[in-house]
């Protein structure tokens, strides 16, 4: 760059110390641009791969798809704070699940009671009826194997009514 300058400036002194040349020469022409003014910048590809200073382990206490991540990598959280929402409808659908299931059992439970509460009726009946001529030892018989049959079945159903009940989270 500096000998191009160097030769046209030597170049225009030479032709303007010697006029002849210079009035024989035509004149050259010049175009000339607007000047504008505009920012620059400048921008360099790197490799390379953030590691953050902590991590902390995050654990849900349901297995799910996730619906929804309210917060995003770098949003400053703190304890309580919703990170994912599970998709709730393979949750609701166990809960509907077990709470028929519960229902089932209960209803197990009434129809066990209901029929204990006939044998005892029955067993009551012929126990008055005793003495008389229409009393039957066999029939009294198998009316209290038919209860005694029964009643542990019903101590038996309440028991597993218990553990299928559940309670829905806070929302």
């Amino acid at each position: 760059m500096r000998p191009l300058l160097t030769v046209l400036c030597l170049g225009l002194a030479s032709g303007l110390s010697n006029p002849a040349l210079a009035q024989d020469m035509p004149a050259a022409l010049v175009d000339v641009d607007t000047v504008i003014i505009e920012s620059m910048s400048q921008t360099q590809g790197i490799v390379g791969r953030f590691v953050a200073r902590r991590s902390s382990i995050v654990a849900a206490r349901v297995d799910g798809p996730i619906e929804d991540v309210p917060v995003d990598v770098g949003d400053r959280v703190s304890a309580g704070d919703v990170l994912a929402e599970l998709d709730s409808d393979r949750l609701e659908s166990a809960l509907a699940l077990a709470e028929a299931e519960l229902a089932e059992r209960l209803a197990g439970v009434t129809a066990a009671e209901a029929t204990q509460a006939l044998y005892r009726q029955d067993v009551d009946r012929l126990t008055g009826l005793r003495g008389s001529a229409a009393f039957s030892q066999a029939r009294f018989d198998d009316s209290v194997a038919e209860l005694n049959s029964v009643s542990p079945g019903c101590a038996a159903a309440r028991p597993s009514a218990r553990p299928a009940s559940m309670t829905r989270a806070p929302s």
